[in-house]
């Protein structure tokens, strides 16, 4: 008990430490490098207050060993703090409840497009940035994480099949193509195809 007691006080004076040097103007990243050399052992608890206050940049140059330090501290830190990687589409699309009919047609494609995107059958620099915006802003995420699930390795269509003891590599198409499907199969109208077909021109793609 002694001893669990003794770790409860070397973090309150480790924090205690740390808002003193705020407090008497040193800047985070500076306050933060120089208390963790003090507490090596409370290097996780100083880097979740540090993020707190402010996004921590290690710019300010104090010494190459506590800068070093200071930096594996927020990187685990900044570990911990970043949401998983989506693990579909499909997933982020029930986390908020829309029906797929009613989530394409808000993105104003067919389903078959749908499956694309989720599986990564689309290859990423192929989709206009409207695109991408409006499919962040539906499923509430950040752009940059869509970007990177969109950017990933495509997975096997489902219920494929193949024969012979090697498997097929999954394929991959641009936007453009997989719009012009969804058009010819009369998933999308014209003027569906038309408006996003006109983002794809407008961004080179």
């Amino acid at each position: 008990m002694k001893k669990n007691n003794l770790s409860i006080n070397r973090e309150d004076l480790a924090l205690a430490d740390f808002h003193r040097r705020l407090d008497d103007g040193a800047p985070i990243e500076q306050a933060f490098a120089i208390t963790v050399v003090d507490y090596p052992e409370c290097a996780d608890l100083l880097s979740d207050s540090a993020l707190y206050n402010s996004t921590l940049s290690l710019t300010t140059s104090i010494d190459p060993e506590i800068d070093a330090a200071a930096a594996r501290a927020f990187a685990r830190a900044s570990d911990r703090h970043r949401p998983a990687q989506p693990s579909s589409l499909l997933a982020l699309i029930n986390d908020q409840q829309i029906s797929i009919s009613d989530f394409v047609g808000r993105l104003n494609v067919g389903v078959s497009v749908l499956r694309k995107l989720d599986q990564r059958q689309i290859i990423a620099s192929s989709i206009p940035a409207a695109f991408v915006n409006l499919l962040a802003n539906i499923l509430n995420e950040t752009t940059d994480r869509i970007t990177e699930y969109l950017g990933q390795q495509p997975s096997f269509s489902t219920g494929s099949t193949f024969r012979g003891d090697v498997s097929p590599l999954p394929f991959n198409e641009s936007f453009a193509t997989a719009l012009n499907t969804s058009l010819v199969s009369g998933e999308i109208g014209q003027d569906s195809y038309d408006f996003w077909r006109s983002h794809v021109d407008r961004d080179g793609l």
